[in-house]
């Protein structure tokens, strides 16, 4: 039997990046002091999404996906 999960309701996300990438990731979270990834890919999404046209945020709000293949 396998160990009980603490988070439920997260995900996990993996991507491959260059070297480079991993280095300017490394630098960017050293200048502005975050410690983890996941703090920095959060920052990123809230600055994406505040540049975002007001009349994409609005038809990004209207969209309702399925998730994992049932309708929400």
């Amino acid at each position: 039997m396998g160990r009980k999960r603490k988070y439920n309701n997260s995900s996990v996300i993996s991507i491959r990046i260059s070297d480079d990438e991993l280095e300017e990731i490394t630098r960017i979270m050293a200048d502005s002091r975050i410690d983890r990834v996941s703090d920095l890919m959060r920052e990123a999404i809230q600055l994406f999404k505040r540049n975002l046209p007001k009349e994409l945020q609005q038809v990004i709000g209207r969209v309702r996906r399925p998730v994992y293949g049932k309708p929400t």
